[in-house]
């Protein structure tokens, strides 16, 4: 077995060759590699060589590469196949791509033939001038180290003779046949009638057959190349060294063509994808939850809303309200003041807001409910693009990325709702609330729930340009204007300018930071971009500064702009105050606003917002950021809806670190790692910054996801809903039995239980702080010196109460301080895990099997009926308390009906 990495920082020549503007290993690579195989077994032979798939190379990215050469067979032949994968931690689980397969081979070679007269007799020389320039017309880009073709000579027959060479400095001694020049050789192909020229089409190699290998190392060959009669596609070759000794034969070598299509694909699945979000239909979503909407519920939102539910008959009463023209007594009284403020009435709202949840999750009284927060115009309309001016709200945008995050630290205790306000949707609130969603949208009566998914180029979907708008139609950055970059010479800000005028040809950049020229790297960054062909100018200007950076665009008109900037002040929702609130909005919301009202007039080709995820999947402990970002997304819309350029990129975490990022330690990455994100290298980063701008949508995602992660919260139920139709989860046969600690609890003996729920616990512990397992956790150790933070603390609470099946408060481990004292304290309450325990597994069994079931069978509709007449028993007089031996032994010989009976009994006296 044969291991190797390969990347375009560690094998830069592969970058001078590509094909259909896409960079491939050229299939002279895969020879290469067998007749090294060859050599290292014994050999000198390659008998056959099949290209099945080629290897697609993408910025900073790095393939895992594997050979196996099989025993040898009774003749010395042995097979081998030649496979791929991306390199990264994160993708272990990733399937092996075939690439090739093929069998060497050891030949006895008597005396190897000897070229003594070049060129051949006879042979008339070839203009080669043109070569390059045809062979990119037809698709086939090559490099430097790729044009080695010097000169050509047309022989009888049709062969063609032609020497090829190296360019001086490249490594080629450690190669059998380097692929650069072997590739060269083939380039005489095209020489040949019928060959590979411009307008025949773009052909690769496909299968190589007895290549014989008789010296390596060479920079130099004489090439014989001549069509195989009778074929369009099948050659011969003979190379010789600069001597005219020889080094390999190839007996036929096959070409086949290849598509722009085919590229594309590859080209998709070589790289992590853009997404966006769409919007499913919440009918279609099979969230499998069976909660009523029965309240309590607490609400934030507009008058209407709290009217439409308490209609339905739901318990609900309000918390705040979100009308403008009707504060409360805890908003701003002012509101009506900032109303045609987008930027001061999103401090107010989301500063609003937040106090609000504090306040509902601090509540002890209201630990049994939960909160629903109604906006209007926080979310575009699914497959809509809103009307000039109209139909976006970016400050209800800003309060949907603050609760986003309030949702991922208090799960199953907020729901997102955002309404046109039509009666048919009002009405329907409390069906939409029985569902079970955490976020909906609800328009003319139809709800739909967000579901992320690889942006196709120019589809269409939420937040899409009209197909009036050409702005992304076009290469947004170019040699013309000036582009102004915020963030100044930060890490973000520096890696896009060099992109920019290394992909785009920018050739002016007007980099904006509050220190300026004096921040670290700024005149170094300055000299590298000026030796790459651009001039850069950096200006001290606070952007969130409306005043300040006006006099800067007025001294220096700008045609594209690059909004990088942004501060992190990450904390626990119940940390974060107002004021720390407004220091994360500012640089985003502030200063994304000031650029747009200041460059609305300027005639932009782009206008280019970094967001972050966190604003689109609430990421925990960035409630502010989150808040901030989703605002950045909201603007990017309402600037389509005005006709203007503007993207939105929400961006998951770049693997260099930056100042935003400089302060994340290992127990951080490793957070972020369990949530489903994975850090992005740089060269994949800017690849995703052109898949993203050529995508043609106001926002994408633009981040790597943890697949095996997210895969494992969908075989454990976890996974959220958001990404559902990425990793949908596992197929459940009918008979399954949640394995939750209820559960297993029925399962133990009863002595056995308060061990078993202890062992759960230190479980949890050592999976939030990266220990290898239970027996890592001193359980009398309090979990502050065990290295709890509050993030660590909201993670571990969020695991132990899935896993539990309680709702637990957000103080868990302060108010039990070890290991030992929380166990005692899930012990009592789950019971003795005995009868409890056992129902609750019934329960879930019983559960299984009705979601198994035809949504139109009418047993289901039967038992749907005497369910829910059940619940409205739950407050009888209870029985005799029936044992856990009891249960099993009943419900093993039950029927249907009996089976209800039972449930009818015990769930009554459970509930008491």
């Amino acid at each position: 077995l044969f291991t190797g990495s390969l990347n375009l920082q560690t094998h830069p020549w592969i970058a001078d060759h590509a094909v259909l503007d896409t960079v491939l290993l050229p299939g002279t690579a895969y020879t290469d590699l067998a007749l090294y195989a060859a050599a290292a077994t014994g050999g000198n032979h390659v008998e056959d060589l099949v290209l099945e798939a080629p290897v697609a190379l993408t910025g900073q990215s790095s393939l895992e590469v594997q050979m196996r050469v099989e025993p040898a067979d009774g003749d010395n032949r042995r097979a081998l196949t030649i496979h791929t994968r991306p390199a990264a931690v994160d993708r272990t689980d990733e399937p092996w791509t075939r690439h090739a397969h093929g069998t060497v081979a050891d030949r006895p070679v008597a005396a190897a033939p000897v070229v003594s007269v070049w060129p051949p007799a006879g042979a008339a020389p070839v203009d080669t001038g043109r070569l390059y320039q045809d062979m990119t017309g037809a698709g086939l880009t090559y490099g430097p180290v790729f044009q080695g073709l010097a000169q050509a000579w047309q022989g009888e027959g049709g062969a063609v003779y032609a020497t090829v060479e190296l360019p001086d400095g490249t490594a080629h001694h450690e190669h059998p046949i380097h692929p650069a020049l072997l590739d060269a050789a083939l380039h005489a192909i095209a020489l040949t009638a019928g060959g590979d020229g411009a307008g025949s089409g773009t052909r690769l190699p496909f299968a190589w057959g007895g290549v014989t290998l008789y010296a390596s190392g060479a920079r130099t060959l004489r090439v014989t190349v001549a069509p195989v009669p009778d074929s369009q596609d099948e050659y011969r070759l003979s190379l010789a060294d600069e001597t005219g000794q020889a080094v390999a034969d190839v007996e036929s070598l096959t070409l086949r063509p290849i598509s722009a299509e085919q590229l594309a694909a590859l080209r998709s699945a070589g790289q992590d994808p853009v997404y966006r979000v769409e919007w499913a239909p919440l009918s279609s979503t099979g969230t499998g939850r069976a909660d009523e909407a029965d309240g309590p519920w607490a609400v934030i939102g507009g008058s209407g809303v709290l009217a439409a539910l308490q209609a339905s008959g739901l318990d609900a009463s309000g918390l705040a309200t979100l009308d403008p023209a009707a504060p409360d007594a805890d908003a701003d009284a002012d509101a009506d003041a900032d109303a045609g403020d987008p930027v001061a009435r999103a401090h107010r709202l989301t500063a609003h807001v937040l106090g609000v949840v504090q306040r509902f999750l601090a509540d002890e009284e209201a630990a049994g409910a939960r909160l629903l927060v109604a906006t209007s115009g926080a979310v575009a309309e699914p497959g809509a693009v809103p009307e000039p001016g109209g139909g976006v709200d970016l400050a209800a945008a800003a309060v949907w990325g603050l609760v986003r995050t309030a949702q991922s630290e208090n799960p199953d205790r907020i729901v997102l709702v955002d309404h046109d306000g039509r009666p048919a949707s009002l009405t329907g609130l409390a069906g939409v609330l029985a569902a079970g969603a955490a976020q909906v949208v609800v328009r003319d009566g139809r709800a739909a729930v967000p579901r992320l998914v690889k942006a196709a180029p120019g589809a269409s979907g939420e937040g899409s340009a009209p197909a009036s708008d050409e702005t992304s139609a076009t290469a947004p950055f170019g040699p013309d204007g000036t582009v102004l970059v915020t963030g100044g010479t930060g890490t973000l800000a520096a890696h896009t300018a060099r992109h920019l005028v290394a992909a785009y040809g920018v050739r002016r950049l007007l980099l904006l930071s509050r220190r300026g020229p004096a921040a670290d790297g700024a005149r170094e960054l300055v000299a590298e971009l000026r030796e790459s062909g651009a001039e850069a100018l950096v200006v001290a200007c606070d952007v969130a500064d409306r005043a300040a950076l006006a006099a800067v665009l007025a001294e220096h008109p700008v045609g594209a702009v690059v909004h990088t900037a942004g501060v992190l002040d990450d904390g626990v929702l119940p940390a974060l105050t107002a004021e720390r609130l407004a220091g994360v909005l500012r640089p985003k919301v502030d200063a994304a606003w000031h650029l747009h009202e200041l460059t609305r007039e300027s005639d932009l080709t782009a206008f280019v917002m970094f967001s972050s995820i966190a604003g689109t999947f609430g990421s925990p402990g960035q409630a502010s950021y989150a808040a901030a970002n989703a605002w950045l997304d909201a603007l990017a819309r309402y600037r389509r809806a005005e006709g203007l350029p503007a993207v939105s990129l929400a961006w998951g975490l770049w693997e260099q670190s930056s100042a935003l990022t400089g302060g994340l330690d290992q127990a951080d990455l490793a957070r972020l790692s369990r949530g489903g994100v994975a850090p992005l290298p740089t060269g994949e980063a800017l690849d995703l910054l052109d898949a993203a701008l050529a995508a043609g949508h106001a926002t994408c995602v633009t981040a790597r996801l943890n697949m095996p992660v997210l895969r494992q919260q969908a075989a454990g139920g976890t996974l959220p809903g958001i990404l559902r139709a990425l990793v949908p989860a596992p197929a459940r046969r009918a008979s399954a039995v949640t394995t939750g600690l209820p559960e297993r609890l029925a399962a133990v003996a009863a002595e056995e239980r308060g061990a078993l729920v202890l062992e759960t616990v230190c479980g949890h512990i050592a999976a939030v702080l990266g220990h290898a397992g239970a027996d890592a956790v001193d359980p009398g150790r309090p979990f502050q010196e065990l290295g709890f933070d509050s993030l660590t603390a909201v993670e571990f609470r969020n695991r132990l109460a899935a896993d539990a099946g309680l709702r637990l408060p957000a103080t868990i481990v302060f108010d039990y301080p070890t290991a030992t004292s929380l166990a005692e304290y899930l012990a009592g309450r789950l019971g003795d895990g005995g009868g409890a325990a056992a129902v609750q597994s019934d329960l879930a069994r019983l559960e299984t099997a009705l979601l198994g079931m035809d949504r139109d069978s009418g047993v289901r509709t039967q038992l749907t009926m005497r369910l829910r007449a059940l619940v409205e028993r739950l407050d009888e007089t209870p029985q005799r308390p029936v044992s856990a031996e009891e249960t099993t032994d009943a419900l093993s010989s039950a029927s249907a009906a009996e089976v209800l009976d039972f449930i009818d009994r015990e769930l009554g006296r459970a509930a008491q």
